[in-house]
């Protein structure tokens, strides 16, 4: 949920007044959700680079409400990425505890399972391919799953063969990535791993675009043994020819779309499963425990294009949101749920034959009132400040003790965390605070000791 001066419902109301500099905003939904902002990052600069396709999966249609409704947050739920490897250190990864929720399994480059590797992939692109998959399917600012658990399996290395660090870290089996393909047998292992020693209810996201019939092989015993598996698409061409024609109907191959609704690729047949957006997300990067980025900007212009690699993430991060809910559903039965529940006719598609399908969160709750004396649960979150090209830091701010006698119940969790959760009793606020927003952000701002949004 973010702040812009565009918006429009309960964020626009806010966003209308202006701010002080130490308080950006407080929001506040009344499905009991609030957000904090106290960067030094301006209303725009939030905007412009929020990661929208959270907000897009949860509205049938555009343009973006800017708010957020899910109710299921994977808990329980393990998602395994097999991808460059994944910043296990990274804040966005981090439990209400301070503890990572990331596991770094290993590498899979020399054929078998070797964990004295490196868990990052030094010659990844992207600001950390994997790394963002993973925050896209279930960082805790950026992802759909925020409290799933993450297991890492590293199948490429694209460093130079120049670099010291090859042997120790690459192998055969990743091959030489200027094709994308040659890392096929590392892929290949990282599956058979999973399927043999991976721990459920479990989501697998593979982004690497196509498989070998070897490798698909393998993804259908894994399916078989209770894996989903949640697919990229090439960012174009027929499914079929990149997954095959019977892993497409077990699994879920992803195309990705822009903030418009339009498609990243063409001509993918009828064996796509559904959309999702993938182009200008903001996500968490490989540079630092800190590092926010959108991952085609780094190293490239703004006309990079983004690409179907992150589609498959947010699939990866609802299907982890059913199971949390449904921890013995069968890869069909997610499968299914997620298909009926995408969005009918909206993404601009060719005339390929593909289902015209954007993906829908699950679970959302309907606003409540906020009186009766309703009991919700709160969450006070710190935004990163952003800078021009896409990369940003987060601000570390903490909130102030509530006061005595104050609306929440409970200890907050993770002092100095991202998020910050509370249980607030509405019924102690009066009722003409609860109907006017901004005046609630007022009250809510004075219990957390911030600045009060200035009226003018």
């Amino acid at each position: 949920m973010w702040i812009d001066n565009e918006g429009g419902g309960l964020l626009g109301d806010l966003a209308k007044h202006r701010m002080t500099s130490r308080f950006l905003a407080v929001v506040v939904a009344l499905v009991g959700i609030v957000l904090v902002a106290t960067t030094r990052a301006s209303v725009q600069s939030l905007g412009q680079h929020n990661n929208w396709g959270l907000d897009r999966i949860n509205q049938r249609a555009l343009s973006l409400d800017e708010s957020l409704h899910d109710a299921a947050d994977g808990t329980g739920v393990n998602i395994y990425i097999i991808d460059t490897g994944v910043r296990r250190t990274h804040i966005d990864f981090r439990d209400a505890h301070g503890n990572s929720r990331v596991t770094y399994v290993g590498d899979f480059c020399t054929g078998t399972l070797r964990t004295s590797s490196k868990e990052l992939d030094t010659g990844d692109g992207y600001d950390g391919h994997g790394t963002h998959n993973a925050s896209y399917a279930a960082g805790h600012m950026s992802g759909v799953a925020k409290n799933a658990k993450i297991f890492s399996l590293r199948a490429s290395w694209q460093a130079p063969t120049t670099d010291p660090d090859d042997a120790a870290n690459g192998g055969t089996a990743c091959g030489d990535q200027t094709n994308g393909r040659a890392n096929d047998q590392a892929v290949m292992q990282a599956v058979n791993w999973i399927t043999h020693h991976g721990q459920k209810p479990a989501v697998v996201n593979l982004s690497f675009g196509a498989g070998s019939p070897q490798t698909q092989n393998a993804i259908l015993g894994s399916i078989a043994a209770g894996f989903l598996y949640t697919l990229s698409g090439d960012t174009g061409g027929l499914v079929s020819d990149h997954w095959g024609t019977q892993v497409p109907t077990q699994a879920l191959v992803v195309g990705g779309t822009d903030m418009n609704d339009i498609p990243l690729g063409a001509g993918y047949g009828p064996l796509l499963a559904l959309f999702a957006p993938a182009q200008h997300l903001f996500g968490a990067g490989k540079a630092s425990d800190d590092d926010y980025s959108i991952p085609e900007f780094d190293g490239c212009s703004q006309t990079c294009r983004g690409g179907d690699s992150f589609a498959a993430p947010f699939v990866a991060g609802v299907a982890a949101t059913y199971l949390h809910l449904h921890p013995d559903a069968t890869p069909a039965q997610v499968r299914q749920a997620i298909i009926s529940a995408a969005t009918p006719g909206v993404v601009k598609t060719d005339a390929s034959g593909e289902p015209n399908l954007l993906l829908r969160s699950l679970y959302r709750i309907a606003p409540s009132s906020g009186t009766g004396g309703k009991l919700n649960m709160i969450t006070v979150r710190y935004l990163p400040s952003v800078d021009a090209t896409g990369r940003a830091r987060a601000a570390g701010t903490r909130i102030a003790q509530c006061p005595p006698n104050c609306p929440l119940v409970g200890t907050p969790w993770g002092l100095g965390q991202i998020d910050e959760t509370f249980q607030v009793a509405w019924q102690n606020f009066p009722l003409e605070v609860l109907r006017d927003p901004v005046r609630k952000a007022e009250a809510l701002s004075r219990l957390f000791g911030l600045a009060v949004p200035r009226r003018v």
